[in-house]
């Protein structure tokens, strides 16, 4: 029986082969895009990456420690904190050492290491690893084997533990920069005493002064780096860590020796610095990333907001994430909806640009389903809650979100597997010294050597230079208003091909503008009397005449009666006792390029206004920009057919690259079906698109 074909990027089985032949060697591709990234990969000498996917997940092996984390599975413990969905679960820990993508690369390999574990995945920006445990599974061996890698696991019981975990974990780091930062300064005082020629008598006290300051580095500023280097040599892992506790640990035991033997060899200067200089880089990451906005603030935002709950004649105040399905919720006009359901009294216009990004208001009757985060505009609405909480389209899109912000940048895995083959030589290198001098010369020359080589070469470059210039560049990038959520986008941006743009808000400027007015008829208080008319109403169309009006130094008619709203109409009122109302010119106020907006005097009209959601300016000169570089540019809008057509009239985009009326899922799959992509986009609405894209830029307002 011939042997099943697997695909050599995804190791995914083959159905139809995709074959391709690279120097003489045959490899078999389950699909068009696997051979393509191949071929990227092949092409820039980027090879290395499948060496990093074939490392021996069984030389890694599992020491749990239940004892210490017992407590996790208690019953009361599991009664309260965890929920059973398909035979598992899922828990949150923020664990304490996560500072680079080998990290993320060995915590996601954790369920090949602990029977008990589905899937892992963990978030750099917030250092939080979620785990899905079988059902019956212990998370007390979950917790241990956490451990044992090395990170110190706190299990995440509600948002306010994971933010005081991380400022706690913080300050510990700003403490032992501190420590390192004055031990180093005060060494280096007493080495350049020495180095410039302090006699013997004072250079004795010179140097005990040194490994006294030296103590409080090796034993406290250091730490963080012997349990990530234990925990990895533990599992039989390389990290950049271990041959810099080589370094310390031989260059603490040579100055011991010096002082016993009266030897010269003291290196307590450069090993505090090294310390001071690696924490201080790790620190500046790690804040850096903290400080990029997080889906959980987002969803907190929502879940913390409430809703008015009726049962029966009363009213109550409840938080949103406590509604329950069948619920009776009040949403006055003006207000956000604060749960997904179905409109059962009453009858409004909504503004669901959050969800599609359609700014036109959409008119909202008796069995209509509208969606948490939509804005009711006009008239007092009564729900039933249709879905929970933890269940609704708004909440589903943010948790999607989150799940994909954690990866690690190409050029920090190449760096990563540099350093570990250079320790591998560097520790052969190590072997031969102490062989050859130690045979030659002597154990004290040897010893000496050997250390020199080990702190000469110790790969400080690779662990400094690929986060100090991470930094700098996502430093730089937010001086101009640019902030970075991973810094593998500043990668990616290099190879973008295609760029979607959303239209509500991005392309345009999400709110709707004045472009025509016409006095119809001769009435010269019309304008007055249009103002009184709109100034009441809660609809955005009346907020931008308001404005324009204001603009104008238009002062409101003062003697308005009987002012009243209508329902899928507009809102009327009286003067002098004759009645003026203000509605649509179109047969639907939602329909037609422009919003058509009429005042009438009874039948007659008065006076025309046309509205229009306007481009941001400067547009054109951006396009062009993007032509000039050859990228292939798309609209990609969750607006009517029409209206993303008007717009698109006005740019340089080809009509086969034009698509409209897309809810946020139909955005995220025709993202999904291009490479090299970039999303624009402003709202919610486009928020799983922009994580679907390589590149996903958030614009706000102008």
């Amino acid at each position: 029986m011939s042997e099943e074909k697997r695909c050599f990027h995804c190791h995914e089985k083959v159905v139809y082969d995709y074959e391709l032949v690279v120097d003489g060697v045959k490899r078999s591709f389950c699909c068009q895009g696997c051979q393509t990234v191949f071929q990227i990969l092949n092409a820039n000498d980027l090879s290395e990456y499948y060496e990093l996917k074939q490392y021996d997940l069984s030389t890694i092996k599992p020491n749990y420690k239940d004892e210490s984390f017992k407590y996790l599975d208690e019953q009361e413990f599991l009664k309260k904190y965890i929920v059973l969905r398909d035979h598992s679960y899922k828990f949150k820990f923020f664990l304490e050492g996560v500072h680079c993508v080998a990290c993320l690369w060995l915590l996601e390999k954790l369920p090949a290491l602990c029977e008990e574990v589905l899937a892992s995945q963990l978030n750099m920006a917030s250092s939080t690893l979620t785990v899905e445990v079988k059902e019956g599974g212990s998370l007390a061996k979950v917790a241990s084997q956490i451990q044992s890698l090395g990170y110190n696991p706190h299990p995440i019981l509600k948002t306010e533990d994971q933010r005081e975990l991380a400022l706690k974990e913080n300050r510990s780091y700003l403490i032992k920069i501190g420590v390192a930062f004055a031990a180093a300064g005060n060494i280096m005082l007493y080495s350049f005493a020495n180095y410039f020629g302090a006699p013997g008598f004072f250079k004795d006290y010179f140097n005990l002064f040194s490994f006294l300051c030296f103590i409080p580095v090796f034993f406290y500023s250091a730490v963080p780096f012997y349990k990530t280097a234990y925990g990895a040599l533990k599992n039989g892992h390389l990290s950049i860590d271990v041959p810099i506790v080589i370094a310390l640990f031989t260059g603490m035991g040579m100055g011991i020796y010096s002082f016993i033997f009266k030897a010269h060899y003291f290196y307590f200067d450069t090993l505090a610095t090294l310390v001071l200089l690696l924490l201080f880089a790790r620190y500046i990451l790690k804040i850096t990333q903290q400080k990029s906005l997080e889906s959980n603030d987002l969803m907190s935002f929502f879940s913390t907001k409430y809703a008015i709950k009726k049962e029966g004649s009363e009213s109550i105040e409840i938080l949103t994430k406590f509604l329950k399905l069948g619920d009776h919720v009040v949403v006055k006009a003006g207000e956000a909806i604060p749960i997904d359901g179905k409109i059962i009294e009453g009858h409004s216009y909504i503004n669901n640009s959050l969800i599609t990004g359609e700014v036109k208001p959409e008119k909202a009757t008796v069995g209509r389903y509208v969606f948490m985060g939509a804005k009711n505009l006009t008239n007092d609405i009564l729900l039933e809650v249709s879905t929970a909480y933890e269940e609704s389209r708004l909440t589903k899109t943010l948790r999607e979100i989150e799940s994909g912000w954690s990866s690690g940048t190409k050029v920090s895995y190449l760096s990563d597997r540099l350093a570990k083959n250079f320790v591998m030589i560097v520790f052969a290198l190590a072997i031969v010294f102490i062989s050859y001098f130690g045979y030659s010369a002597g154990f004290e020359t040897a010893f000496s050597r050997t250390l020199s080589l080990i702190i000469i070469t110790c790969p400080c470059a690779l662990a400094l230079t690929t986060p100090l210039a991470l930094i700098l560049g996502l430093t730089n990038l937010a001086k101009e208003g640019v902030i970075i959520k991973n810094e593998h986008i500043i990668e990616n941006i290099a190879n973008i091909k295609n760029i979607f743009f959303d239209k509500t808000g991005t392309l345009t400027t999400g709110e709707f503008e004045v472009v025509k007015e016409e006095l119809v008829a001769d009435d010269k208080v019309a304008y007055e009397i249009l103002l009184a008319l709109e100034l009441r109403s809660h609809h955005p169309i009346a907020a931008s005449i308001v404005k324009y009006l204001k603009y104008k130094n238009v002062q409101a008619a003062q003697d308005l009666q009987n002012w009243q709203e209508l329902p899928g109409v507009g809102v009327t009122g009286e003067f002098a006792g004759v009645s003026y109302t203000v509605k649509s010119r179109s047969d639907e106020l939602t329909k037609g390029e422009f919003n058509q907006i009429g005042l009438y005097k009874g039948e007659q009209l008065v006076l025309s206004i046309d509205l229009k959601d306007a481009l941001r300016p400067g547009l054109m000169q951006i396009f062009q920009s993007f032509l000039s570089r050859k990228l292939n540019l798309f609209i990609l809008s969750g607006d009517k057919k029409e209206v993303v057509a008007d717009i698109a009239q006005l740019l340089p985009i080809k009509k086969e690259n034009i698509f409209s009326e897309h809810t946020p899922e139909m955005k995220r799959d025709l993202v999904a079906k291009y490479q090299h992509t970039m999303m624009v986009g402003d709202g919610v609405n486009d928020a799983i698109a922009l994580k679907a894209a390589e590149v996903g830029v958030a614009v706000r307002g102008s």
